[in-house]
């Protein structure tokens, strides 16, 4: 569901432009902030093999595809991919070959095909975006340090309901 929403905002971008997207990216940022409070469930959980609940599917429908953009972002960021558009070739490819069982596509397969193309280690973004809930928090502190003239800023993120869940026995 995350990769066909992903790819339909791309065509939204193409066809409507850069600043409609980015607007329509606020939006829905801003309402999973709101739902996502540390008690929905994660976008994909590898014990379990039922189907998401319905009153859970709107939430993933929204939140995947914002996961997907952050992840292209990444990929990006890593200097010799390009992201997810070296990525999505890869996967429509094994699947007209027929490399694809069922035509399925599983979260691992595709983190691992990412993995491949970009070299990027994933643990922690999956930790956090796929198999964790809530949303990160930031907060940043600046400090002028006198000895060497400049001010320092200190970045710090929290994810409290990733810390929870690590905490639980």
């Amino acid at each position: 569901n995350g990769l066909g929403l992903y790819i339909a905002g791309l065509c939204l971008r193409k066809i409507m432009g850069n600043n409609e997207y980015r607007f329509r990216l606020k939006k829905d940022m801003d309402r999973v902030l709101e739902l996502d409070d540390g008690f929905m469930p994660p976008i994909c959980q590898p014990g379990n093999l039922e189907p998401p609940d319905p009153s859970t599917l709107a939430f993933i429908n929204l939140k995947a595809p914002l996961v997907l953009h952050i992840l292209d972002r990444k990929l990006g960021k890593t200097g010799t991919s390009l992201g997810l558009s070296r990525v999505l070739p890869k996967i429509f490819l094994s699947a007209i070959s027929g490399e694809m069982t069922q035509n399925c596509l599983s979260t691992y397969s595709f983190l691992r095909t990412c993995r491949k193309v970009s070299g990027a280690d994933l643990r922690s973004f999956v930790d956090q975006w796929i198999h964790g809930s809530g949303c990160p928090q930031f907060s940043f502190l600046a400090t002028f340090n006198r000895k060497r003239m400049a001010v320092e800023i200190q970045m710090r993120q929290e994810c409290p309901a990733h810390l929870l869940r690590k905490d639980d026995p």
